[in-house]
């Protein structure tokens, strides 16, 4: 047996492939070696072969997925032709490249990079911090107000007609029953904290969402609302063209969205059934590190907030320590002796306090020096006001402070968080919202019906302004009639459309005039617009109420 290993050993080592030598040695190899040597030494190559190939690493899924997902510089090298033929790589900083390199220099100081270069701080770290009653205003205060105003719905112009109340009660309803309100506000706050929300609907029945969204696959009574998913129970799928196609509108957007069920394990939801809310997006080659979400509200305004409550912690010890005494002392008896000395100040401080007295040898002076505290509430106040531009809320609000200043009104502030206000009802429940109405009114009636979502006014103006606005709008719809720019039936149209006119109930058609108020009245009209009485014996004069009263009674007479 150990003879037939060493003849297969030596048939494999003519399979060998030894890399090329030089013609001294191959000469000295021939005049100075046996072949028996020469074996020895391909032998020994070829373990030295075998050496280096078990030496590179195997091949990961793992490694291999972070090359194609977490590209760096190697992956996005420039190619050129050399007049050889050769195409030859370079690096877009080498010195070939300095029109690339002139627009940006990356000469950045470590102190700089390191300052700006944040990473994902991860969504426990989120979940913890925004324990903060700072950081959980900044995340809630928006979400709630946003919402606070409420929002109505309209058949578009020209569509079906509304009834009285339909609306209303299927506004109600979708509160009610579906909580759609509490759904916008949590899938708000999800966004600020963790940097993305997924909003998924639910249903009692069986639909197959990991195919694309399909109005029809509803079924009648089978909608059961929205609900809001943590990130961190979330994993990601891709197809071909999300992972590996720049152009792609989806590029880097994942595919299906899958998560644990108590039944079926895991399920995977395709994106057109979801609603993905992003509070800060990120460049393509940093969606992996932020798990294809975006940059959290908690993560951006955390240092912000531990800057300021440091800054009141130490005005605080500050305000505790800013009087120190001072007393002579000899040194090198504290130095010959520190515990009896430590035990003297100790004894010293106890018997001190502010309405106490401090003892002293005799012959000892003794001073008392106060810490200015000078500059430290404008410290504390930009820090403050740090905080306040990162959650785009005014200071009078997210801290409860009175504007101080005779130019100060806070006018400027107000109005930019109502336009911070009025972007996340646009952008992100007018959405969720949309959603909503289509899978409800599948649901509910069998198809789909078109119906326009439109946010109530932010300001909520108090009763008297309302009675003021409602007066001065009478005022126009008079002059409006007398000028006959619209008519009667043109105003009550007004009055049923406006929704603060208090007539929302009018019938569209104005009242006809039985024939004996037909009689009383001409054709004629007055400046006001009102129909002029007609005439009596007196062609110029018209019937007053007198008159009327008159006539009455004469009647009254004739029929007893």
């Amino acid at each position: 047996m150990g003879s037939e290993k060493i003849e297969k050993s030596v048939k494999r080592q003519k399979t060998v492939k030894t890399q090329k030598i030089s013609d001294n040695a191959m000469n000295f190899a021939k005049e100075k070696l046996s072949k028996r040597e020469i074996k020895a030494l391909a032998w020994s190559k070829m373990i030295k072969d075998i050496a280096d190939v078990v030496k590179k690493p195997k091949f990961s899924v793992a490694t291999r997925s972070k090359e194609i997902i977490q590209r760096t510089i190697e992956n996005f090298k420039g190619f050129r032709v050399m007049p050889d033929g050769k195409i030859e790589s370079y690096s877009m900083d080498a010195a070939e490249c300095e029109y690339a390199a002139t627009a940006f220099k990356p000469d950045l100081s470590y102190e700089i990079i390191s300052k700006y270069k944040q990473i994902f701080i991860g969504y426990q770290n989120c979940a913890i911090i925004r324990q903060n009653a700072i950081v959980d205003n900044a995340c809630t205060m928006p979400a709630i107000d946003a919402m606070a105003s409420g929002y109505k719905i309209m058949y578009p112009n020209g569509s079906k007609k509304a009834k009285v109340g339909e609306l209303e009660e299927f506004v109600e309803r979708s509160q009610d029953k579906y909580g759609i309100k509490d759904v916008c506000v949590k899938a708000f706050v999800n966004k600020a904290q963790f940097g993305w929300a997924l909003v998924i609907p639910t249903f009692n029945k069986e639909v197959d969402m990991e195919k694309e969204f399909d109005i029809n696959d509803i079924d009648r009574d089978s909608y059961t609302g929205l609900t809001v998913v943590d990130p961190y129970w979330i994993t990601y799928d891709f197809d071909q063209e999300s992972l590996t196609d720049p152009t792609s509108k989806h590029y880097y957007e994942p595919t299906w969205y899958s998560f644990p069920t108590g039944k079926q394990g895991y399920k995977r939801i395709h994106r057109s059934w979801v609603i993905k809310l992003i509070h800060s997006n990120v460049a393509d080659f940093l969606k992996p590190t932020y798990f294809f979400g975006g940059v959290s509200l908690v993560q951006q305004i955390y240092e912000a907030v531990y800057a300021y409550e440091k800054a009141l912690n130490e005005a605080m010890l500050l305000l505790l320590t800013k009087r120190s005494y001072v007393a002579d002392a000899e040194m090198s008896n504290y130095m010959a002796n520190p515990q009896e000395v430590n035990a003297l100040l100790d004894a010293t401080a106890e018997l001190h306090s502010n309405y106490g007295i401090w003892v002293k040898q005799i012959g000892s002076e003794v001073s008392q020096m106060d810490t200015s505290l000078t500059g430290l509430e404008e410290v504390i106040n930009a820090c403050m006001q740090r905080i306040c531009a990162i959650a785009k809320i005014p200071a009078e609000k997210l801290f409860k402070l009175a504007i101080k200043g005779l130019n100060s009104s806070g006018s400027f502030e107000l109005n930019d968080y109502k336009q911070h206000l009025k972007s996340i009802q646009s952008n992100d429940y007018l959405q969720i919202i949309k959603f909503h109405n289509m899978l409800m009114t599948k649901s509910e009636f069998g198809k789909v019906k078109n119906i326009i979502v439109e946010f109530n006014p932010i300001d909520t103006p108090d009763e008297l302004t309302k009675a003021k606005v409602r007066e001065i709008d009478a005022r126009t719809s008079v002059m409006r009639t007398s000028a006959k720019i619209t008519d009667r039936k043109e105003e009550r149209i007004r009055l049923i459309g406006d929704p603060n006119s208090g007539f929302n109930a009018l019938d569209p058609e104005p009242p006809e005039l039985s024939d004996d108020e037909e009689k009383l009245f001409s054709v004629e009209k007055d400046n006001m617009g009102r129909p002029m009485p007609k005439a009596t014996n007196n062609p110029i004069r018209g019937k007053t109420k007198a008159d009327l009263l008159v006539e009455e009674e004469n009647k009254e007479n004739t029929n007893e």
